[in-house]
């Protein structure tokens, strides 16, 4: 029984993670072909056969498919890509709405919409989550700020409150928490006056640092903790610019991570710091990693869901045929040349992209077992 839960709730952590964003991603496709007058057949959540749908009023069929492992909006057309005599299928009246023949800028806008929708959406998380929760800021390396005081401890008796930062030690200015730690080992168990800022003021106080011994090494503590960092509500302007940069930053991970599958190592040196959550994984790390975002609260899981937004966004980006770069790169081809690829070529590419995509998965499939089966 406790089995039988917990892959049901492996199972719904991920569908909770990735339902969101493959709807966001087909959801720019079909706003973007709506926009342009192109027809949509099928906007589909999922794989395989279709559990439930409806038609709306222009004819779409909405639905969710069996395995939520994917999506896809088809339009009007759309198989004429590589067979172009199936434009002949199509009603010489409708063929105005069919994808293969609208303007070529308009079938890039319609094919990148789906990764920029999936960004756009991020960066919404990201700004929600900065103003209305907070965003953890690091405690500043030059001052030595209190977390917590520990209870009957020399610090506690001395007035000395979470939240202070200790400003002077026995006379001696503290700018760390290092310092801090080294100017009490001096001080021994003798009576030390402090200073420490409190809000927009400063308190003079005094303490007598508590004598341990243990396994044979004397040493001195006042009982406080080292401040770790803080949560800091972000104005609407200061949450907008904090997001583009952890969008950034997680963007510059996940590229890193794809340079290294493909044997491309950047330098260490021009890493900025990223979340490991951007690491490339497939349905089984994912899976691993919903669950505990599920587990964690709303917070955790919006992030998670953040990060994952770009994460899917920047793949499929990628230039492989069958992949929304891929399709992009065909268009530069024609733009370019002045017409379409060859539609035999087409087919060979997509042939070699799915090879590159099973070549992806097998590799991701293998990282996620290698982390599940890990100690």
């Amino acid at each position: 029984m406790d089995t039988l839960f917990n892959f049901l709730s492996f199972l719904l952590s991920f569908a909770v993670v990735i339902i969101p964003l493959v709807f966001v991603h087909e959801l720019g496709h079909f706003l973007a072909a709506r926009i342009c007058g192109v027809k949509v057949e099928v906007f589909a959540i999922g794989i395989g056969p279709r559990i439930i749908g409806f038609f709306d009023k222009k004819g779409t069929m909405w639905q969710f498919s069996l395995l939520p492992l994917g999506g896809y909006v088809k339009m009007l057309g759309g198989e004429a890509v590589l067979d172009p005599s199936a434009i002949k299928n199509i009603p010489p009246q409708e063929r105005k709405f069919a994808f293969p023949l609208q303007p070529l800028l308009q079938r890039a806008f319609i094919v990148i919409a789906g990764p920029l929708a999936n960004i756009i959406f991020s960066l919404i998380i990201f700004v929600l989550v900065f103003s209305l929760h907070g965003r953890y800021v690091p405690a500043p390396y030059n001052e030595a700020g209190l977390s917590a005081i520990h209870q009957n401890s020399p610090a506690e008796r001395a007035g000395i409150k979470t939240g202070d930062i200790i400003t002077h030690y026995n006379n001696q200015p503290i700018f760390s928490f290092e310092e801090l730690r080294n100017a009490i080992q001096k001080s021994k168990d003798l009576p030390s006056p402090l200073i420490v800022s409190r809000g927009n003021s400063s308190l003079s106080l005094s303490v007598t640092p508590k004598k341990i011994v243990r396994d044979n090494q004397t040493f001195y503590v006042i009982g406080i903790t080292a401040s770790q960092g803080r949560l800091e509500k972000d104005s609407l302007f200061d949450a907008t610019k904090n997001a583009a940069l952890t969008a950034y930053r997680v963007s510059f991970f996940i590229g890193e991570s794809l340079s290294n599958f493909l044997g491309v190592r950047t330098t260490s040196q021009s890493r900025p710091s990223a979340s490991s959550e951007a690491e490339l994984a497939g349905p089984l790390g994912i899976a691993s990693m919903a669950r505990e975002a599920v587990q964690g609260g709303i917070i955790v899981l919006a992030m998670t869901i953040a990060i994952w937004s770009i994460n899917l966004a920047i793949f499929n980006l990628l230039p492989i045929p069958v992949l929304d770069g891929g399709h992009l790169a065909l268009f530069l081809i024609e733009a370019l040349t002045g017409k379409p690829v060859n539609p035999q070529w087409q087919r060979t590419l997509t042939i070699i992209g799915l090879s590159l995509l099973i070549a992806l998965f097998l590799y991701v499939t293998y990282g996620d077992i290698f982390r599940l089966i890990s100690p």
